[in-house]
């Protein structure tokens, strides 16, 4: 049984409490209603785990999130070694084992290692670190997914990568983004619209407002500069294209979205 929920949640959060590596012979044991998620990546061993009557088999390169506050069994059947991080999550909260197949297990292993070492030195902001390494490879899993679901978008994905990292460009054309791919801007324009049901201007142009907005909302840059930062060719139009796809004007958005300086816990420090 695989279960991906974990990549599929797009307001998760993490907070490292401990990262540490394991390695053990074939055993057998049980774990009661632990005050903390496990997320391990194993390295080498194979095995499983059994909650409530549903067996959860697990191979080498995958990522599994052993929820707490639940009561499981785990045998390893081989000699196993794995990295495992005690967590606290929000934004989302697993009842039952999930055993997550990667794809690109290399890379979370990688990853995994990473942290661990970090982790281990106590530099200056060894939290920090772990959290992006961590999230970054999230972000690539959820990415591959997404490509892998569909050929269009995996034949155009370096030319929508282009556009994700270079929209602050007021300069970038059709035929800059389409040239990623190695394909004419006819046929990019026709697989873009297949993928993403919208022409590649109008993405653009989301990525674009929807960047302006969190620039607008956090109150430190001037419109101004949120037109340049965004890639609008003037100032004057980057208003007009902000009201017509928001529905209000910058001013008016930004009154309605002040910035909320506190920051809430529910239950407190996850630390």
């Amino acid at each position: 049984q695989v279960n991906n929920m974990l990549l599929e949640t797009q307001d998760l959060t993490i907070w490292i409490c401990d990262i540490f590596e394991i390695e053990r012979t074939p055993t057998t044991f049980t774990t009661d209603n632990a005050p903390f998620n496990f997320i391990s990546c194993r390295i080498s061993g194979k095995g499983y785990f059994k909650q409530n009557g549903k067996i959860f088999p697990y191979n080498p390169g995958e990522l599994i999130l052993s929820p707490g506050n639940i009561s499981y069994s785990q045998c390893c059947e081989e000699d196993e070694h794995l990295i495992v991080i005690h967590s606290k999550i929000g934004g989302y909260w697993p009842k039952e084992i999930e055993v997550i197949k990667l794809y690109d297990p290399e890379g979370m292993i990688k990853a995994f290692r990473k942290m661990y070492e970090a982790w281990k030195s106590k530099l200056p902001g060894y939290r920090y670190t772990c959290n992006y390494i961590f999230y970054k490879q999230l972000a690539y899993e959820t990415s591959m997914k997404e490509y892998s679901s569909s050929p269009a978008l995996s034949r155009i994905r370096p030319s929508v990568e282009y556009m994700q990292k270079n929209f602050s460009s007021p300069n970038i054309t059709i035929h800059d983004i389409a040239k990623q791919s190695f394909i004419s801007d006819i046929y990019f324009s026709k697989l873009f619209i297949k993928a993403y049901k919208m022409p590649a201007v109008k993405y653009l142009t989301e990525i674009r407002i929807n960047h302006a907005k969190s620039l607008i909302a956090s109150e430190v840059y001037t419109f101004e500069q949120v037109s340049s930062l965004c890639g609008f060719s003037s100032y004057k139009y980057f208003f007009e294209v902000f009201k017509r796809n928001v529905g209000k004007s910058p001013t008016e958005f930004r009154k309605e979205n002040p910035v909320n300086y506190e920051i809430m816990f529910d239950g407190g420090s996850p630390f």
